[in-house]
């Protein structure tokens, strides 16, 4: 089963790192948007995205503004687990970041330690929860 992820990032260099990275450990889908209006739009017409990756600053829309957007969606779409990649490590930024909704926070550049750390959290624990479900 394709395990579809949407990467939310003003950056063509997010996206293309991730699916090099994740191609070699399983069959991941990479849809993209460049802000957070393109990101809502993508998400509510792709209901079965597994995980999205999310960058703060960005022209348009902004992280923070898409993480308060994305609770106006319906509850299945507002549930999908965010990630948020970001050059900015403060606990400020942070906290905004988990109080708007985001699941995890992951500094750039991005670990692959830390990379492969999120996804087990996110989609291992989902697919054990579909099995017993």
């Amino acid at each position: 089963m394709t395990t579809r992820l949407l990467v939310i990032d003003d950056s063509e260099l997010v996206p293309r790192m991730l699916e090099r990275v994740l191609k070699r450990h399983g069959d991941y889908e990479i849809l993209e948007a460049r802000d957070g209006g393109e990101g809502l739009d993508v998400l509510q017409r792709n209901p079965d995205i597994d995980l999205v990756f999310l960058d703060l600053r960005m022209p348009g829309m902004d992280g923070i503004a898409f993480l308060e957007a994305r609770k106006q969606l319906p509850p299945a779409l507002a549930a999908i687990p965010v990630v948020i990649i970001s050059a900015q490590d403060s606990e400020i930024v942070r906290a905004a970041a988990q109080q708007g909704g985001a699941t995890d926070y992951l500094v750039k550049p991005i670990r692959l330690r830390d990379l492969g750390r999120i996804i087990a959290r996110h989609l291992i624990r989902e697919s054990a929860d579909d099995a017993t479900g």
